[in-house]
């Protein structure tokens, strides 16, 4: 039969005098409520400090690698790379917040492209200002939240703070239930003693002494050995707890304790696989990737064996969070993990050493070893670029997808986890510059190549934030017969701060390959709209205006859908506009861009095709995309004078526009004997030095609003 602690007490008091176990009883529960009291409080006190440095290692892990992650770009001043890497960072579900500071602890940027809490202070303390601009991670939790802080370095100087904060209710879930369990138990027990005293007033005085003896070591002696396990959770030893077996309440409580420590040890082990490894796809994370390679490169050094590193993008990867949304990407992302394990694992080379780890949104990374000839880890990019290329189906969509990859060999490349990385990561760019989907060895020029790009690339987004570096410029279009002013052509002007004027031949370029360009073209869209407005509201003609507008922008859904937001309620200004595309466009196969010209028609743009004789264009392909203009290229009118070869393209050009009953501009009409010849063709309109030099808004306002007209539009002065 069972018999419990409260019927063995019982018992025992049934045979005690009753004056001397009232006092003896009073006295037992004095001391057991004590200790017990006192384990209540070391346990608490123990587990909440495990509980927050468990929480200080996961925040603190989190902005290290972050921090890492933002370095290069805010040296540069990439800001939409920063938003782009904040923006993956803070898909993790236990953040709340992973934000950018400068050094002084002031906002720069959260991850969104629309950052309404700029230039904010973080209300960070100073002692941990200090410890932060001296190069040390820093961290703090107050009430249910927590901030861990890492300083944004390249080399040793300090570019910044990276913050992240989390509410501490989930991590410290096990915390407060240990806590309660603790709290009940002890609870439980004192009522039980406070029933024990009352019931010693039915005992004999006699034997008081030798009861109360039994008494305390058959209570006192579980209870220190409760109290010594919760001191071994503290220190972090609660794997090596034995479980206290007993019949009875203590039995009870000692199989909550030992319980807890067994949850909290797999907590531990849990959070340390996390330290290393990306929850998403399982593999390898920056920190855990870097801490294989350099005990790899050790090994290496001390074999004289080589290595290669690879560094993995997936090319336009935000295309797909995008436009299919992020569950999607998530899905294709743990393909790509898997692909890469299942080609890396079918290889038939000897790898020694072979580590995949996902060290970024949509970047990989991996090292494999030891290496004899490049042939080899040319046949391992190969594969991988294949692998990569096969569709993922995720439900009912189908993503295609494809890869940059950027080779550095060890040792030639660099010796250091870091010099490879940033090596194999300057090739990856390289690859993707020159049009994706292929791979790169690592060359030393690659770096300043790279490096003026991603300068003037983060300038110029500045300069479009700031409003007050770019220009339009606006030249006219002329009617060759009358010498009126009948259209302008927007023309982006750069004065940088530091650099100095920048022709658009330094820059254009540049932005047209990459998500600048967007953001670039519904500038000169904003811009041009609001010139035409003032032209309305100040009486001048209703002249039209031209605009650039990238190629690579009709590729991208969102473009005329931005453009749509943009002209509501101005659609009768949008037909005053024509858009202007170079000729070799017409070349693309590309179904979303033939779309975008086809809505953009529809919302009453003209489409103008600029460069016209340069593009190698088919009769086939003007017939298939229908546009409303030609602007002959001044490659042709330049020297028209001196080139019969020159005069004939004009005259054949002048001719297939007749042809497809669309119009056409002469452009870099310089030279008076161009201009004439022109005139004789009957071209009817033109665009050149000559004829007016590119001039700002107010100046083409004034032009179009002076004193001199002829009809509805102004007479240009050529004298």
């Amino acid at each position: 039969m069972k018999l419990g602690l409260k019927d063995k007490l019982s018992l025992t008091v049934c045979v005690i005098s009753a004056a001397s176990s009232v006092a003896l009883a009073l006295l037992l529960v004095l001391v057991a409520r004590y200790d017990l009291m006192e384990m209540s409080r070391q346990n608490i006190q123990v587990l909440e400090g495990n509980s927050r440095d468990q929480l200080e290692t996961t925040l603190g892990n989190t902005a290290a690698q972050v921090a890492y992650q933002v370095a290069n770009p805010l040296y540069f001043e990439d800001f939409s790379e920063i938003t782009d890497r904040l923006a993956l960072a803070a898909q993790d579900s236990l953040l709340d917040e992973v934000i950018l500071l400068d050094a002084q602890g002031n906002l720069l940027n959260d991850g969104s492209n629309f950052f309404s809490r700029l230039g904010e202070s973080a209300n960070i303390p100073a002692v941990a200002m200090r410890q932060l601009q001296s190069g040390e991670p820093a961290f703090e939790q107050n009430g249910t939240r927590a901030r861990a802080m890492h300083p944004v370095e390249l080399g040793q100087e300090v570019l910044g703070i990276l913050l992240v904060s989390a509410e501490t209710a989930t991590l410290l879930e096990a915390y407060n239930i240990a806590r309660s369990n603790i709290a009940t138990s002890a609870a439980e027990h004192i009522r039980f003693y406070i029933s024990l005293a009352a019931g010693a007033l039915l005992v004999l005085l006699a034997i008081v002494w030798w009861v109360s003896r039994i008494i305390a070591s058959r209570l006192y002696e579980p209870l220190q050995e409760l109290r010594s396990q919760a001191v071994k959770l503290g220190q972090g030893s609660g794997d090596d707890i034995e479980h206290i077996k007993r019949r009875d309440e203590l039995g009870e409580l000692a199989d909550a304790v030992y319980t807890m420590a067994r949850d909290l040890d797999m907590q531990n082990q849990s959070v340390k696989f996390l330290a290393f490894h990306d929850p998403l796809t399982g593999l390898l994370n920056r920190t855990g990737f870097q801490s294989r390679m350099e005990d790899d490169l050790e090994y290496l050094a001390d074999n004289q064996m080589r290595g290669a590193l690879l560094f993995i993008d997936i090319d336009d990867f935000k295309e797909v969070n995008d436009s299919m949304g992020h569950e999607a990407g998530d899905r294709a992302l743990r393909a790509i993990s898997d692909r890469l394990r299942k080609n890396l694992g079918a290889m038939d080379a000897d790898w020694e050493i072979q580590h995949i780890a996902r060290i970024g949104g949509d970047e990989f990374t991996l090292f494999v070893a030891p290496v004899s000839a490049e042939a080899d880890i040319v046949l391992v990019v190969e594969e991988i670029l294949s692998a990569l290329t096969a569709p993922i189906i995720a439900e009912k969509d189908r993503i295609h997808i494809s890869a940059s990859v950027g080779l550095a060999n060890y040792p030639e490349d660099g010796d250091s986890v870091s010099v490879l990385l940033n090596n194999a990561d300057a090739a990856m760019y390289t690859s993707k510059h020159l049009g994706k989907g292929t791979y790169r060895f690592y060359e030393p020029e690659m770096n300043s190549a790279l490096f003026r790009s991603s300068v003037i690339k983060t300038e110029f987004q500045k300069a479009l934030r700031s409003d007050d570096q770019l220009e339009l410029m606006f030249q006219p279009i002329v009617n060759l017969e009358t010498n009126e002013i009948v259209s302008a052509e927007a023309l982006i002007r750069w004065h940088h701060p530091r650099l100095g004027y920048l022709s658009p031949e330094q820059f254009i370029a540049i932005v047209e390959h990459n998500e600048v360009a967007l953001s670039t073209d519904l500038w000169v869209l904003n811009k041009t709209l609001s010139l035409l407005e003032q032209l309305n509201k100040s009486g001048a003609p209703a002249v039209s205006i031209s605009i650039n507008i990238s190629a690579s922008n009709l590729m991208r859904k969102q473009f005329t859908s931005a453009i749509a937001k943009i002209i509501k309620h101005r659609e009768v200004l949008a037909q005053r506009i024509k858009l202007e595309i170079t000729e070799t466009f017409l070349h693309s196969d590309d179904n979303q861009a033939h779309r975008s010209m086809q809505h953009l028609g529809e919302m009453g743009f003209e489409i103008w095709l600029d460069d016209f004789g340069t593009g190698y264009s088919s009769l086939r392909h003007l017939k298939e995309f229908p546009v409303d203009g030609f602007k002959i290229d001044k490659s042709f009118i330049e020297s028209l004078a001196d080139s019969p070869l020159n005069l004939k393209m004009v005259n054949a050009l002048t001719g297939l526009a007749e042809a497809f009953s669309v119009a056409i501009v002469a452009e870099g009409i310089d030279r008076q004997d161009s201009l004439d010849l022109l005139r004789e063709l009957g071209i009817k309109l033109g665009q050149g030095m000559l004829l007016g030099t590119p001039v700002s808004a107010p100046v083409l306002v004034t032009n179009l609003t002076g004193s001199e007209r002829k009809g509805n539009v102004h007479q240009l002065k050529t004298d």
